[in-house]
């Protein structure tokens, strides 16, 4: 299949988003063009410089240089192809990211009562402990959650996940912005069985066709992501071989995969030892 077919049966999908790395940028922007001549959909380019434009205009639509304002006229326009040429580094602007900390913030107490979930949450303030490399922009992100945890007076129940505890800094950790720290292990073997039940249930398998106590046994250290991938390869191989999928596909594929409590065993443990006598245990 040529390059152009592949790329109209992208953009022609339900909800197409399609990354391009390229050196050659006007060979990539052609391509586009000659794909939006034969579907016969606009095609619009936009750069922080120019903003947003229809391919053939002379002048870009009104207000569409910042990245948060291009985004909203695309929602707002009909069917087109839309180039967004480094939007990525765009959105790393301090005035952009704090602009969409701010948005979800106030969405959040426009909402309450609710919870505000924040997955990894390290990610976000990793150089607020180990340096400057981002000129001030962690902390200054910082400074505006804590100033929110602080003042707040919707009822917004914040929880968020880490990795990494010690990337945190302890201001933000303290008691009254984050009122207990829970540690999560790997999954015991009933806890396992539960995952596996769900999983083939989710997956229109009875669990009771299995023996979840074998699947329990042959998961020990596993975690709830790695049995869930195990059950979708089972089922892949199963299709393969025009089969149905059973216990021994899915503990073939358990002895297939070196799950990250032995790869990253040693991660594993000093992490459990931080959390004794620091978190509360739960499973």
């Amino acid at each position: 299949m040529d390059t152009l077919r592949t790329l109209e049966i992208l953009i022609t999908s339900r909800t197409p988003l399609i990354a391009i790395e390229t050196l050659e940028e006007e060979r990539a922007e052609q391509a586009l063009e000659r794909v939006s001549g034969r579907l016969r959909i606009p095609l619009f380019t936009w750069t922080m410089t120019r903003g947003l434009r229809r391919s053939g205009a002379v002048d870009s639509i009104y207000e569409t240089k910042e990245p948060l304002k291009a985004l909203r006229s695309v929602a707002e326009m009909n069917e087109g192809i839309y180039l967004m040429k480094d939007l990525y580094r765009s959105l790393n602007d301090a005035a952009v990211v704090r602009t969409i900390q701010d948005r979800a913030l106030a969405t959040a107490e426009r909402m309450a009562p609710c919870v505000l979930m924040i997955d990894e949450i390290e990610k976000g303030f990793a150089s607020v402990v180990s340096s400057e490399s981002d000129g001030g922009l962690s902390r200054r992100i910082l400074g505006r959650l804590l100033g929110w945890l602080q003042d707040r007076s919707a009822p917004v129940f914040l929880v968020a996940t880490c990795n990494q505890i010690d990337a945190l800094p302890p201001e933000l950790i303290r008691k009254g912005r984050f009122d207990e720290i829970f540690f999560i292990d790997l999954p015991t073997a009933d806890e396992r069985r539960q995952i596996f039940s769900i999983h083939l249930a989710r997956r229109h398998r009875d669990p009771a066709g299995f023996d979840l106590a074998a699947l329990a046994a042959a998961s020990e250290g596993f975690s709830g992501a790695e049995i869930e991938q195990a059950v979708v390869s089972a089922l892949y191989t199963a299709f393969a071989r025009g089969v149905e999928i059973s216990t021994d596909l899915i503990v073939d594929e358990l002895k297939a995969t070196k799950p990250l409590s032995v790869t990253r065993a040693e991660d594993i443990e000093e992490l459990r030892e931080w959390a004794r006598g620091r978190a509360v245990p739960a499973a």
